[in-house]
């Protein structure tokens, strides 16, 4: 390995059981010790969600601050808006070599000489760069070089964390990826402990407003506010081969989401749907179809390599499914994966759904959430072993297997409704997986859709401790 690397000597060689450990080791001993209140780490959009969760949390933890390094419409990293972002209070640079969404070589040289010019310490992900090119770790010189073993047809659950001798002797403490609080959490793999693996897949969409646009689309807003709940969450879409493709892209990576499965498809438009709201903030929607999501495609090899994931959860709604390709992908997905359970967001939108989809879709789930209107529609909401029925200002009602509960609901101002029901959604996973009550799994979700309906924008910024959540 010390061959392999060019790395100056053997003890510079940690093994780990992959990229993603080697990333929260240094984040967790190192970044623990060294990252302060007011300090700044740099990462940039090409980001997998390994190199952003444990910054993001070491930041919110030390109140630290998070800059991230734009890119243009090609995906190549901005070198002088690189420049202006650092300063005395960089810390640490971490990016990676090769993206793993859009294959970008980065110029890792000269971002490195970026942060040794302030002062700044470097971890370099090489986890997409190991197999196809020559890495030299002298020439390059970051403190930190990781990558997993699978990368370069070795085993799963082996990895490789590169450092200098220098920072071998820095770190005072052992290498530990032991969370705060009373009850460390250990690593298992790619996981926390008590994390759960979500696979979320449909639609990535912008919603258009008549002032502005957001991205959006509810297995993306899902998908978010379930990872900031403390979850790793696998997205499974399509983009176009144009410029909302590419931000959507960029902005999954940057918010944590695993963007593996976000195809690129040339010749479709990123999917946009018009939003009107009314005088209550209740938003209209009108979607635009066809569009890239209702081209995803998934061959025996990526079934294979979600399989290795191990999910425990699917998530899904009506809008994707309703193109008979796209019912053969979810099916499809769902055979490959027997043991994960099928949580069924119904979300109808006005000429998206037929009664015969919904119930086709009710039959496949194991928990479904849906509003009461919808509840109306379909009293017969099938065998569902957990359902939630949120009633708006009024709350909830959810029934786990015998247990059930109504959970009055939180006053806010509403500012919009529009991502409100998919954090609850994300909020109801979190509660079963979590083994709580009816009662308190609703009175969770009820405060993550209110907190979501009182800001604008489907995934605005919140933090679990203002749930709550330690």
């Amino acid at each position: 390995m010390r061959g392999f690397l060019n790395a100056s000597s053997a003890n510079e060689i940690v093994f780990v059981r992959g990229a993603t450990e080697a990333i929260n080791l240094v984040a967790q001993s190192w970044g623990r010790q060294h990252i302060g209140e007011g300090d700044e780490i740099v990462v940039t959009w090409l980001e997998h969600h390994a190199n952003i969760v444990p910054w993001q949390q070491l930041a919110t933890e030390k109140g630290a601050r998070l800059k991230v390094v734009p890119v243009d419409d090609s995906g190549q990293v901005l070198l002088d808006a690189y420049g202006k972002l650092l300063g005395p209070k960089t810390k640490l640079v971490a990016f990676t070599q090769v993206s793993n969404a859009l294959g970008t070589v980065t110029p890792a040289k000269q971002i490195i000489e970026g942060a040794r010019s302030v002062g700044a310490r470097v971890l370099l992900d090489g986890a997409q760069a190991v197999s196809h090119m020559s890495v030299d770790v002298q020439s390059l010189n970051p403190d930190w070089y990781v990558f997993s073993g699978h990368k370069v047809f070795a085993p799963t659950g082996i990895g490789v964390l590169d450092k200098s001798k220098v920072f071998m002797a820095a770190i005072d403490g052992p290498m530990s990826v032991e969370g705060g609080g009373a009850a460390p959490k250990r690593m298992i793999g790619w996981l926390v402990e008590n994390q759960m693996t979500i696979l979320s897949i449909g639609e990535i969409l912008w919603d258009i407003f008549p002032d502005t646009e957001r991205l959006g689309g509810a297995p993306f807003n899902f998908a978010v506010h379930a990872h900031r709940l403390g979850h790793r969450v696998i997205l499974l879409s399509a983009v176009g081969d144009d410029e909302r493709g590419r931000i959507a892209a960029g902005r999954a990576a940057a918010l944590g989401l695993t963007t593996e499965f976000i195809e690129v498809v040339a010749g479709q438009p990123t999917g946009s749907v018009m939003v009107r709201m009314d005088a209550e903030g209740q938003p209209d929607f009108t979607i635009h179809r066809p569009a890239a999501y209702d081209c995803l495609t998934l061959d025996e090899g990526h079934l294979e390599r979600l399989a290795e994931m191990r999910p425990d959860w699917i998530y899904f709604g009506t809008l994707y499914p309703m193109e008979g390709r796209a019912r053969e992908m979810l099916r499809r997905l769902m055979d490959a994966l027997p043991g994960a359970r099928r949580l069924y967001d119904v979300n109808l939108r006005r000429g998206c759904y037929t009664p015969e989809l919904v119930r086709e879709l009710l039959l496949l789930a194991d928990a479904v959430k849906m509003n009461d209107d919808e509840a109306e529609l379909f009293p017969d909401s099938g065998e569902a072993r957990c359902m939630a029925v949120t009633r708006g200002e009024r709350g909830c009602t959810v029934r786990l297997g015998q247990d059930r509960a109504a959970c009055p609901g939180y006053a806010v101002k509403v500012v919009d409704t529009v991502g409100a029901g998919d954090g609850f959604a994300a909020a109801f996973v979190h509660g079963i997986g979590e083994g709580w009550s009816a009662a308190k799994t609703g009175d969770f979700a009820n405060r993550l859709g209110a907190l979501v309906a009182s800001r604008a924008g489907a995934v605005p910024e919140w933090s679990p401790g203002e749930l709550g959540v330690e």
